[in-house]
């Protein structure tokens, strides 16, 4: 059994949200990443369905991928890359292709909830996306979800989500 790890929950693509800025930066932060022990990463921008559509958002998403994944190879960097994306809840969500918005290939789809309200129809969409076959990740459970009470997430995880905290350090 390996002991590499993962990266499932990281905004290093550079230009896209509120992480790197620049290919400079994105490939600081994945040297970064590689002296920590990880040996690959899903790069999860922040996709909100109100902002853009899928379309654009995967279009930008590919072409700052790419652009990482041939400067980690000029420098011989071995990075095992996949795309994901951090996406903000939305009742709207079971009516779009998740299956480009969840991690490369899978099931599992990381999903970020406002933190200064409760959003309405929460059970009723995240049941939904399970419906459809997919696992939702509730990102940043830490800090969701305050006002329904510490039950509400574990809930939702006995429902069949899975959740995500921040690591500090």
């Amino acid at each position: 059994m390996s002991n590499a790890l993962v990266e499932l929950h990281c905004h290093i693509l550079p230009g896209i949200d509120d992480g790197a800025k620049d290919l400079d930066m994105s490939m600081s932060l994945i040297r970064k990443e590689l002296q920590d022990g990880a040996a690959g990463i899903v790069f999860t921008p922040h996709f909100h369905y109100e902002r853009i559509s899928v379309e654009q958002f995967t279009a930008r998403r590919k072409a700052a991928f790419l652009q990482v994944s041939a400067a980690c190879k000029a420098e011989g960097l071995r990075l095992a890359g996949k795309m994901g994306a951090e996406v903000f809840y939305s009742t709207a969500l079971p009516s779009l292709d998740l299956r480009q918005l969840a991690f490369a290939g899978s099931n599992y789809i990381l999903i970020e909830f406002p933190t200064t309200m409760h959003p309405p129809g929460i059970d009723e969409t995240l049941y939904a996306i399970r419906a459809q076959g997919y696992t939702p990740i509730l990102a940043h459970v830490e800090r969701i979800l305050c006002d329904r009470g510490p039950d509400a997430a574990l809930q939702l995880v006995c429902d069949g989500c899975l959740a995500q905290i921040n690591a500090t350090g």
